[in-house]
């Protein structure tokens, strides 16, 4: 059942690139992939949420891709995430963990 999934998704990915709307809309509706792709969607928001709220930053960069839809959308993500992950090393007073990490995200 995964296997077939995958497929059909592959398969929409490719109607949707090749400007084929219609047929990504039809093969959706018939194979119930939207309901898949919302639930996936729904579960990477959760595991995003709770990878912010824990500080588990490694996790939280690799979550962005899957939970947010958009280049634009995810770099406004991040850059809000790496201002929080800046000012809670401030106030944790790791000035200098700050500092680093703040550099490196810079470059």
């Amino acid at each position: 059942a995964r296997t077939k999934q995958e497929i059909l998704q592959m398969i929409v990915q490719y109607l949707h690139d090749e400007g084929y709307t219609a047929a990504v809309a039809t093969v959706q509706d018939e194979a119930n992939v939207r309901s898949l792709d919302a639930q996936r969607a729904r579960t990477a928001v959760r595991r995003l949420r709770r990878a912010v709220l824990d500080g588990d930053w490694p996790e939280m960069e690799k979550l962005v891709p899957r939970a947010i839809a958009g280049t634009c959308e995810q770099k406004v993500f991040l850059y809000a995430a790496y201002r929080l992950q800046f000012l809670e090393l401030l106030d944790g007073g790791e000035q200098h963990k700050a500092f680093t990490q703040l550099t490196k995200r810079l470059k």
